[in-house]
């Protein structure tokens, strides 16, 4: 029995390592290739599948603490890959995933997630985009509908998440088949190690008023509320030094354009220049200078 029990557990963790490795090999696969694609959400939706709730959650959060490593602001997605993660525990356990337009409505929430509250959540932590996979999108998409940059940006971003779910879906289910065929459905990974409930029992829990959550259930909840609070705080965190940033940058950049006006205008003649206006010598001058010096930036307004 106890032998039983470290195999299935064994089994289990190798399917979350297997889980964060196939999240990491595409997001690899997809900056090498240079598609427009993420391919980040393989490895979460598998593991989802075959684990349930909790590996998939597990996978999504560690994939993009892995990530972090390597791509600025990673770590703050991570909530939402666990959101798909439990998305899709919860398709393939409902059965909705037997009928296309169950799998098409799989694909438009996973977009839905990622592109729409992802776009959200990139556009408060990176601000617009001005360069890469989205700038084309969005010309095509302003061209049509005429949008302002923010709902321009959020529909780009759905629309490249909606590729990218498409063509992660088909690959999970290549993954599935192969796998299901090997492990003969192996890797659950019960909360307590008990062997799963049968259809029948499930349905007699479900009608049971007073039915206590699950331990997993508890746990599942546990880890995303928990990853909800590290991702408010690291952006808030972010927002602060972003904020103390900015305030730095802009400051010595106007102390950089006030020496370049020191260097062009003289102060003792400025009450000259005020009486006599482009009459005065050199006023013409150095007024072009000034105005080359404000448009050297669209943060300068006035100098």
């Amino acid at each position: 029995m106890e032998q039983k029990r470290d195999l299935k557990l064994g089994k289990a963790f190798l399917l979350l390592a297997a889980g964060v490795l196939m999240n990491v090999a595409g997001t690899y696969i997809a900056q090498l290739t240079g598609v427009p694609l993420f391919l980040d959400t393989i490895g979460t939706i598998v593991t989802a599948f075959l684990g349930g709730y909790l590996p998939g959650v597990i996978v999504a959060l560690v994939t993009n603490i892995i990530r972090e490593f390597f791509e600025h602001n990673s770590v703050y997605y991570g909530v939402l890959n666990a959101l798909m993660a439990i998305t899709a525990a919860f398709f393939i356990r409902s059965g909705r995933l037997k009928k296309v337009r169950g799998v098409i409505g799989f694909i438009v929430i996973l977009s839905l997630i990622g592109g729409g509250l992802g776009g959200i959540l990139g556009w408060y932590l990176e601000g617009p985009f001005t360069e890469g996979r989205y700038i084309p999108i969005m010309d095509y998409f302003y061209g049509i509908f005429h949008t302002g940059p923010f709902l321009t940006q959020i529909l780009a971003s759905i629309f490249v998440d909606l590729l990218d779910k498409i063509v992660t879906v088909l690959l999970v289910i290549f993954v599935m088949t192969i796998t299901s065929r090997s492990s003969g459905g192996g890797f659950g990974l019960e909360a307590w190690m008990q062997a799963p409930l049968s259809k029948e029992q499930r349905d007699s829990m479900h009608n049971l008023t007073n039915r206590k959550w699950s331990l997993r259930s508890k746990l599942v909840l546990v880890l995303v509320i928990t990853s909800l609070m590290l991702m408010i705080t690291a952006v808030i965190i972010s927002l602060l030094l972003f904020r103390e940033y900015t305030i730095d940058q802009h400051t010595k950049m106007a102390s950089g354009i006030t020496e370049l006006e020191e260097d062009v205008l003289d102060p003792e003649r400025i009450d000259e220049y005020i009486e006599l206006g482009e009459a005065a010598e050199g006023y013409t001058g150095i007024k072009d200078k000034l105005y080359k010096i404000r448009d050297t930036s669209p943060d300068i307004q006035y100098v």
